[in-house]
């Protein structure tokens, strides 16, 4: 027995060194394995918050979106480029003018209320200097509220008469007259194209409040 012995404490005595080192690299081993377990438990949650907030940020851009929903609006009148233009709704006066080319030389900018919000299916009338019988200061009237009052015969009309449609100045009612005049009733309301000053888009506007009788 105590040979035994005495052969281990040799054995262990040679190989001191060798048995510290292998010990020592053991440890080493085992201490990395554990942090990376724990640094691994740690990461895991973080790619699943950073997937709910994004998941919030998609459906609250998402339902912002849904909230501004497009206007169609007809600016008239004095502007550049008369007609249907559409916005985002919370938008004002201002913007729909500026999208039908801003108002021209013409306008009476002090009767325009360009703070007002618009909605869907206005009529923005921007009104010339020194027009009579035009909608009142920042009046913004619907496609409904128009239609209301009975359309105006093209070819019984007075310039007066005419000129309570919004979007018939009192040029364009001369223009009408001597129309009228020179070349005889109208058939339909479409004629107006042969009269200066009346495109495709002025003329579908108009449409609904005109007509043509007699």
């Amino acid at each position: 027995m105590m040979e035994l012995w005495e052969r281990l404490i040799d054995f262990f005595e040679r190989f001191r060194l060798v048995i510290y080192t292998l010990f020592l690299v053991i440890g080493v081993v085992v201490f990395g394995v554990v942090k990376w377990n724990s640094e691994t438990k740690k990461a895991v949650p973080e790619p699943l918050a950073t997937t709910q907030v994004s998941t919030k940020e998609t459906l609250g851009r998402s339902h912002a979106l849904k909230k501004r929903v497009d206007c169609v609006v007809d600016v008239e009148g004095a502007v550049n480029s008369p007609g249907v233009v559409r916005l985002m709704s919370g938008q004002r006066v201002v913007n729909a003018i500026a999208r039908a080319g801003g108002m021209n030389d013409q306008a009476d900018s002090v009767r325009v209320n360009l703070a007002k919000k618009i909605s869907d299916q206005m009529m923005v009338y921007v009104p010339r200097k020194g027009e009579k019988n035009s909608p009142a200061t920042g009046d913004l009237t619907t496609a409904n509220s128009a239609s209301e009052a009975p359309p105006v015969n093209l070819n019984s009309a007075t310039a007066e008469q005419l000129m309570t449609v919004d979007g018939i100045g009192a040029k364009k009612a001369q223009k009408i007259i001597q129309f009228r005049e020179e070349h005889g009733p109208f058939t339909k309301v479409g004629d107006l194209q042969r009269v200066g000053g009346f495109g495709p888009k002025s003329i579908s506007a108009l449409t609904p409040r005109l007509t043509v009788e007699g």
